[in-house]
């Protein structure tokens, strides 16, 4: 239960802030340029927060690069047949917001985030309805060494601010599939079609085609290797889930034209800005 007073203190920090300083056009959503007035005003509280802010403002394509990490909702069609503005609703609003304060409170450093600060400080303000144990922490920092663009982790240990959040945003999404996973802790085929049919599934921009094209070939690949393998018994570990997610928000940044997709040009400005998965698609020099 949230008394009188609660509400008031969530009110003025999230809803009031979202409505009346980020909202302009009053929509209940923020474009890339409400979005960049919003980051431009937060107060420089201390060295952290002038680092952030220097950070994210540095070119156009941070603030891009955010929206679509935090941003789980379709786009949908505009009136010209062209895939609508990506955008930052309220509650996606509020994952900005609260690993901003994770920097705020947690980096030493103030331009990237250790594992350490996360444990001890960053995750519990980022996610804290989310529990994470020892295991799972390392492997989400694992899966970010890997993975991440190397801009965002530039030496072993260290994550930048959009590191982060997309790493723990992926993280708290995969998280909400847990009263359903494998024995190993992996997610499989068929809750992934439950929490699309029940509406739990939390990247809404997938549907059934894409769930089953990524598990036939994820199970053609098992497939050379054990015979036993089906799509039903294969599953998706934090690692693949993602590589899906941030395959996803690359797409949704680059892909104007059609939802969902990217054409010859796009997919080439998509390799070039070195904003997808390391190792996972090439990288054009």
């Amino acid at each position: 239960m949230v008394d009188e007073h609660e509400y008031s203190d969530f009110y003025d920090l999230f809803v009031k802030d979202f409505d009346e300083r980020c909202d302009s056009d009053d929509n209940n959503r923020l474009d890339a340029a409400e979005f960049e007035v919003c980051i431009e005003e937060i107060p420089t509280v201390n060295s952290a927060f002038v680092a952030l802010k220097k950070y994210l403002l540095e070119d156009d394509e941070k603030i891009e690069q955010l929206i679509s990490v935090l941003s789980v909702r379709e786009r949908g069609i505009d009136d010209d047949g062209l895939p609508n503005e990506i955008s930052v609703n309220l509650a996606e609003y509020m994952y900005f917001r609260r690993a901003a304060l994770s920097w705020k409170d947690c980096v030493s450093n103030n331009d990237y985030i250790q594992k350490v600060e996360v444990k001890g400080c960053a995750f519990v303000i980022m996610l804290p309805f989310t529990p994470i144990n020892d295991n799972d922490l390392n492997m989400v920092w694992l899966a970010g060494q890997d993975l991440l663009p190397r801009s965002d982790v530039p030496e072993s240990g260290r994550v930048s601010f959009i590191g982060f959040t997309s790493l723990f945003r992926k993280y708290d999404s995969f998280k909400k599939y847990d009263y359903n996973l494998l024995r190993d802790g992996t997610l499989s085929y068929k809750t992934m079609i439950k929490g699309l049919d029940d509406g739990r599934l939390p990247i809404e921009r997938l549907n059934k085609k894409n769930i089953d094209k990524l598990f036939n070939h994820y199970t053609d690949d098992k497939y050379k290797e054990n015979y036993n393998y089906t799509k039903e018994a294969v599953g998706l570990d934090f690692k693949a889930y993602f590589v899906l997610g941030s395959i996803t928000d690359a797409v949704d940044m680059y892909g104007k034209a059609s939802p969902g997709t990217v054409n010859e040009g796009e997919f080439l400005l998509m390799l070039e800005s070195r904003w997808v998965p390391h190792g996972v698609l090439p990288v054009i020099d």
